[in-house]
């Protein structure tokens, strides 16, 4: 039986892809409060403040001073959290490019974009 490699750039793939979706949830987040972006789902939005909550607050299902354990349920809640966000991170990011390319035509005045076509 031969098990798959994760090399070095698996995980750098990984840890890239997962900071990129934090900045999107960040901006997703702000722009609920804003007003601006009302297109999560109830379940969705509940679910991740859940999982907020859970991450913030120091009760923990494993104590994080158990080492190696500790923060295993940590990193779980977590990873079910933007697993379960994805879908939502991938709206809002189709909205947020949709949006500022509106903007940019015309419709809402022109904005400065970065290379990575959010304001900068």
């Amino acid at each position: 039986m031969r098990f798959p490699s994760i090399g070095i750039r698996t995980i750098g793939t990984f840890l890239a892809d997962t900071r990129r979706d934090l900045q999107i949830l960040r901006r997703m987040i702000s722009a609920y409060r804003s007003g601006a972006y009302r297109r999560i789902p109830w379940r969705g939005l509940a679910f991740l403040v859940g999982a907020a909550a859970y991450l913030l607050l120091p009760l923990d299902l494993i104590p994080d001073f158990i080492l190696g354990l500790g923060i295993l349920d940590d990193a779980t809640v977590f990873g079910l959290a933007l697993a379960a966000a994805r879908r939502e991170i991938t709206a809002f990011a189709r909205w947020e490019e949709e949006h500022l390319r509106a903007e940019g035509n015309g419709s809402g005045g022109a904005r400065a974009s970065g290379p990575t076509g959010r304001p900068s």
